[in-house]
């Protein structure tokens, strides 16, 4: 198995990108998380971003401060500053007290301080290009972190997201996620409300089968196609006909050994978990 993508894994097993950090053992998108993802010899981190009320991109992955803080309230509703005074780490554990939303600057100067990171930046819903080229512009010539820029694939439920991409800084690398709705459930996807999949349905991304949304990736000239988890059990054949139309497979959210060893039997190019620690210390059998 050849792979393109920054690290060095066992040459039997996909590369891994810890899903929003290391969250099975730190508290979701902050920098705790993510500080144990770099030691966890994950070969990139995946993160979710959104706009504050003042314009300023954070990180979280729910469009609420609810789940995952002390406080309640949409983010688009709350300033940065609003958002820094929220505990967002007593939820997971009381070691975790006082863990803060980080703003995508806090998040960047941290990548540059670990050169082995990808990063797999997940934007939630459809993104103008307006509010594309806030979170670009870091990234951009001339811009703070755009050394940064090549390890740092930009990737979407929504195929309009991944274009404003595109048209704001051609450049940057991209990738499709893909949701599959006919095999959602609760058990299978938690990390995927009811809320959100209800969102998916009536949306842009209604894909009548995987070949539509390959055909998509392509066309918005992605470098990745990054399906759920549950299409490689029913579509053996998946990870063969992305990689025939020229992309690669990162599939998602993959937490179980049983999971792992289905992705390596595929071909896939990485896996994206919860667990990065557990994945490492996994020997396929």
């Amino acid at each position: 198995m050849t792979h393109a993508a920054a690290g060095t894994p066992a040459p039997d097993r996909p590369l891994s990108f810890a899903h929003r950090g290391s969250s099975a053992r730190a508290p979701q998108n902050t920098m705790a998380a993510f500080e144990r993802a770099a030691r966890s010899g994950a070969s990139g981190v995946e993160i979710d971003v959104h706009l504050t009320r003042d314009g300023v991109v954070v990180l979280m992955h729910d469009d609420t401060v609810d789940a995952t803080t002390d406080g309640t309230g949409a983010i688009a509703r709350l300033t940065v500053a609003e958002l820094r005074a929220l505990d967002a780490g007593s939820w997971f554990g009381p070691g975790f007290a006082g863990e803060r939303v980080p703003t995508w600057e806090e998040f960047l100067r941290f990548a540059d301080r670990e050169p082995h990171l990808e990063i797999l930046l997940e934007i939630k819903g459809e993104w103008g290009i307006d509010a594309v080229e806030i979170l670009l512009a870091p990234l951009a010539p001339g811009g703070a972190f755009a050394h940064l820029a090549p390890r740092v694939i930009a990737q979407s439920f929504w195929p309009s997201s991944v274009a404003a991409c595109r048209d704001a800084l051609p450049s940057l690398r991209r990738g499709l996620l893909v949701l599959d709705l006919s095999a959602w459930d609760p058990s299978s996807a938690p990390e995927v409300t009811e809320e959100e999949a209800e969102t998916y349905r009536r949306g842009p991304l209604r894909f009548a089968a995987v070949d539509e949304a390959i055909r998509t990736a392509a066309d918005l000239e992605a470098e990745m196609l990054n399906p759920m988890g549950s299409f490689l059990a029913s579509d053996p054949t998946l990870v063969d006909r992305i990689h025939a139309a020229g992309l690669r497979a990162m599939v998602w959210t993959l937490n179980a050994p049983d999971a792992w060893a289905l992705a390596a039997r595929s071909g896939a190019d990485g896996v994206i978990t919860d667990d990065p620690e557990g994945y490492a210390a996994w020997s396929p059998s």
